[in-house]
């Protein structure tokens, strides 16, 4: 390579080369070429298991982030709260329980299941009771129209012996006025005979008119 100091490289830089004439190929614009590369469009199934993955991060991350908010965390493990006693209102066997620890409740809420079979024996028994009352009654109240349809036919019985009793009184009474009439008619004639008797022996009347009078006392 000549030195920049030599003859040849000094000649050449100072000199410059004449001027070449314009050719119409010169003028033409000159077809520029891009430099830069287009971007290429990524394939569907990229997409499609992309979307899959950020479901699944959100399947796996909400119930966690749920939990962790609902979580309480300590330090020192002592978390301060309130302790409530509840009590059911009837002894019983828990058969269920319906809330868990730090869980929100409210008034009215169903928190333990006791056994019911207990109490279901008893309220069976406490029906067929009933149910035994209640035919009872339907005896008795059979029984009840039995004795009233009894009373009344007894009843009718004694309206007609009471009326019966009452014919017989006045019979009886309607004998003891019979018996007083006939009576009072023994007591006058005794006395007309008697009379009659005074005066047959006091010779008033004839001994014919004293038999005649006592023949007609002597019939009944």
């Amino acid at each position: 390579m000549p030195d920049g100091n030599s003859p040849e490289f000094a000649g050449e830089s100072l000199h410059e080369p004449p001027p070449s004439a314009p050719t119409p190929a010169a003028d033409a614009p000159i077809a520029q070429t891009p430099t830069g590369k287009q971007p290429q469009r990524r394939p569907l199934w990229m997409w499609i298991a992309g979307g899959a993955l950020v479901l699944l991060a959100l399947y796996e991350a909400i119930p966690w982030g749920i939990t962790a908010f609902r979580t309480e965390s300590t330090d020192d493990a002592y978390v301060n709260g309130h302790v409530t006693f509840v009590a059911p209102r009837v002894p019983g066997h828990v058969v269920r329980v319906l809330v868990d620890d730090n869980n929100r409740v409210r008034k009215g809420d169903l928190l333990v299941q006791l056994d019911k079979e207990p109490y279901q024996v008893k309220v069976d028994i406490a029906q067929a009771a009933l149910v035994l009352a209640q035919a009872g009654i339907v005896t008795a109240q059979a029984k009840v129209r039995g004795l009233e349809s009894l009373g009344r036919s007894q009843r009718f019985d004694l309206a007609n012996a009471v009326h019966n009793l009452n014919n017989q009184v006045a019979d009886l009474h309607s004998k003891v006025d019979a018996l007083q009439a006939a009576n009072a008619t023994l007591i006058k004639t005794q006395a007309d005979f008697g009379r009659e008797k005074q005066l047959y022996q006091q010779q008033v009347i004839s001994k014919a008119e004293f038999d005649s009078f006592q023949e007609a006392f002597s019939v009944p």
